[in-house]
């Protein structure tokens, strides 16, 4: 699970003058994975206890990545949109997919 202390070591964030703001980000990049990704939390969940523990570390990756972007264009002329870069196109992408096994799984031990 991303942790402030997580998203501070990214940002290289020494100070606690911006955890306030930094959790809104984390909370507005998760809502942005569950949208993007389909049955999101379970996906994540299922891939903690798995053979696939790579879907949390990529998505917990992807939601830091996610919340570096809307920390470092939280001031600005509002023209940047909600496009992503590439690389987070495409770990959004492979997210989507990654661990569709583990949900069928899941649902047939339930």
């Amino acid at each position: 699970m991303l942790t402030l202390t997580d998203i501070k070591s990214y940002l290289r964030i020494d100070d606690t003058d911006n955890d306030d703001l930094l959790m809104v980000l984390k909370s507005a990049a998760q809502a942005q994975m569950r949208n993007a990704i389909t049955d999101f939390d379970a996906k994540y969940q299922n891939s903690s206890n798995s053979q696939k523990p790579d879907f949390v570390k990529i998505a917990d990756l992807c939601t830091t990545v996610i919340i570096a972007n809307l920390y470092d264009k939280r001031i600005g002329d509002g023209s940047q949109g909600d496009n992503y870069n590439y690389i987070i196109q495409n770990m959004l992408n492979i997210l989507e997919y990654y661990a569709n096994d583990d949900i069928k799984a899941g649902e047939d031990d339930g």
